[in-house]
């Protein structure tokens, strides 16, 4: 079973985000000069926002799999 912060990719990018800010913050604490690129997943198939996401829904779209793309580009 998937934790509901997941999805099969790993984790939603609001938990990514969450955690790296706070690891800039540490780095500046440090006066660490750092450079990232961070690669998110929520956008990959299967293509599924969590749970707490409350945005568009883009319903005229068809087909479904496209709608629940553009979701997650929302997201």
């Amino acid at each position: 079973v998937i934790p509901q912060h997941c999805m099969s990719w790993g984790g939603h990018d609001e938990f990514l985000f969450a955690y790296f800010i706070q690891w800039l913050q540490e780095q500046e604490k440090k006066g660490i000069p750092s450079f990232s690129c961070l690669f998110t997943l929520s956008n990959h198939h299967p293509w599924n926002p969590p749970p707490s996401y409350r945005g568009k829904e883009f319903e005229s779209v068809i087909p479904e799999d496209y709608r629940r793309y553009l979701k997650t580009l929302h997201y």
